[in-house]
């Protein structure tokens, strides 16, 4: 039976990978929410205002749980710097 090792180095690689991808997450939420204020102005029909209001409200939950998700991943990039420092590079 061969062992496979699962370096350290590569958790931190996922994790890098993992915050850019929030981060595209994020930046594309930004760049959809900017419309909104325009929506607004333009339109007066009372439906797509409430429309235009929840996707309004839906976007910022979306950042809020994404925010979450770094602040997860940053507290666990944070545990394995603690770790690296007393064990070896591998811990599978």
């Amino acid at each position: 039976m061969t062992t496979t090792h699962l370096y350290l180095t590569d958790l931190f690689q996922h994790y890098k990978l993992w915050k850019l991808d929030l981060q595209y997450c994020f930046d594309e939420i930004q760049i959809h929410s900017s419309f909104i204020p325009d929506l607004i102005t333009r339109w007066t029909d009372k439906e797509v205002l409430a429309n235009a209001e929840h996707f309004q409200n839906q976007w910022r939950i979306q950042q809020l749980q994404l925010e979450n998700l770094r602040h997860d991943i940053n507290q666990d990039i944070n545990v394995l710097s603690d770790f690296t420092k007393n064990n070896e590079p591998s811990i599978f």
